[in-house]
C-alpha cells in the first residue's frame, strides 16, 4: 500500500458558510461545507464507459467527421478518438494505413462510402484543385491566377513550385500590373512619411 502526503488547503469567499476545505488524495476528494462533509470521485476516474456523459464513444467533431474512441489505435487524438473513415479504410485494406497517406472524400459529404486513399498530403491536394477547377470552370487541369482570381489554361500562366508554401500561379501581364500598383503605393506612402518629417 502506497502513503501519500496529503496537503490541506482553505478558501475563505468572504462569508463562514462558503469557506471551504479541500483535502485530496487518487481519486477522492473531501469537501466541507460548513459542518456538512461531501466525498466525491474525481473526474479522472470517471472515463469512458464510467462516465456520466458517455454516448456510446461516437461523435462528430467541429470539423464533420464521425469519430469513435479508440485508445489502442496509433492515429488516435489526444482524447482517444480516432476518425472513422480510418477505420473503414483499414478494414477494407486489412491492415494499418501507411504513414503519410491521406484519405479523400469525394461528394460533398463525409461519407464513408466514397473515399479514395492518396498515397500523400500533394496528391491529395492535386485532387481537391482539379475537383475545385472542375466545379468553377468546367475544366480540371485549369489553374487559378492568384491576382485577377480567374482561371486559364497552365499555358498561358506561370507556375512555380515553393516547396514550403506551395505552388505560386498567375498571369504575366497581372503580376506587373500588382507590382505596378504596389509601388505606387509605396511611393506614395514614402513621400508622405518625408513631408511629416520636414
Amino acid at each position: 500500500m502506497m502513503r501519500f502526503n496529503l496537503k490541506l488547503e482553505t478558501a475563505s469567499f468572504g462569508d463562514d458558510r462558503s469557506e471551504r476545505t479541500h483535502h485530496g488524495a487518487l481519486g477522492e476528494a473531501f469537501l466541507f461545507w460548513g459542518n456538512k462533509m461531501a466525498n466525491t470521485k474525481c473526474r479522472r476516474s470517471l472515463i469512458g464507459k464510467d462516465s456520466p456523459s458517455w454516448k456510446g464513444g461516437k461523435y462528430i467533431n467541429d470539423s464533420g467527421y464521425l469519430m469513435v474512441a479508440n485508445n489502442s489505435h496509433p492515429r488516435k487524438q489526444s482524447n482517444g478518438y480516432v476518425r472513422e473513415h480510418i477505420l473503414v479504410a483499414e478494414r477494407a485494406l486489412g491492415k494499418s494505413l501507411p504513414h503519410g497517406v491521406q484519405i479523400h472524400h469525394y461528394g460533398d459529404t463525409f461519407d464513408n462510402g466514397k473515399m479514395i486513399l492518396c498515397q500523400n498530403q500533394e496528391y491529395h491536394y492535386l485532387i481537391h484543385t482539379r475537383t475545385k477547377a472542375l466545379k468553377e470552370c468546367g475544366y480540371a487541369k485549369w489553374r487559378k491566377c492568384k491576382f485577377c482570381k480567374e482561371y486559364d489554361d497552365p499555358v498561358n500562366l506561370h507556375i512555380n513550385h515553393i516547396p514550403p508554401y506551395g505552388w505560386n500561379i498567375h498571369h504575366q501581364d497581372c503580376e506587373s500590373e500588382y507590382e505596378k500598383i504596389r509601388t505606387a503605393i509605396r511611393r506614395k506612402k514614402r513621400n508622405a512619411f518625408k513631408g511629416l518629417s520636414n
